[in-house]
């Protein structure tokens, strides 16, 4: 069974010991909050693969997980670079003021006056603030814009667009 609703949480790094064992990168805020969600998918060339989680360990930089199935470091080397997800159904409701990077993905960018920009394909954690990647209509570079209200100072989900002004860039 896969997720009807896959959102990207994580990602598996490099084998952890001998016994086939993972390092993952959380993308969950704050990060160890990807232990409590499950299932856990993992994907593959048939899509998403559901891997039961056995063991959880927080390490001084990240987490370390164990998977039934994997016993071995060539074992967890095979899933070393691979995306973990979830069903975006386990996620709780965004409190006021919050939005999850998966509700930003796809909307229209419009300029203060109106002007289309382009459409957000990504975010990237830049320390105080996010930071939209918008594939600009206007140039070959994608457009980076602070997530911030003085750079979006509107989001309409439900309309599937947002403002981004750009100018102060």
């Amino acid at each position: 069974m896969s997720p009807s609703q896959p959102v990207i949480v994580g990602r598996f790094g490099a084998p952890y010991g001998i016994k086939g064992w993972l390092r993952v990168t959380s993308f969950t805020d704050p990060p160890q909050n990807i232990e409590n969600y499950r299932p856990w998918y993992v994907s593959s060339q048939r899509g998403w693969d559901e891997v039961g989680l056995v063991g959880f360990l927080s390490l001084s930089k990240g987490f370390a997980v164990g998977l039934s199935n994997i016993a071995d470091r060539d074992a967890a080397t095979l899933l070393s670079g691979r995306d973990v997800c979830i069903d975006a159904t386990l996620l709780p409701e965004p409190g006021p003021d919050e939005i999850y990077w998966k509700d930003l993905i796809g909307l229209l960018a419009e300029s203060p006056t109106g002007d289309r920009l382009g459409r957000i394909t990504g975010l990237m954690p830049a320390g105080s603030h996010d930071v939209l990647v918008i594939e600009s209509e206007l140039t070959k570079e994608p457009l980076l814009v602070p997530f911030h209200k003085d750079y979006v100072p509107e989001v309409d989900i439900g309309r599937g667009r947002l403002v981004a002004d750009v100018s102060a860039l």
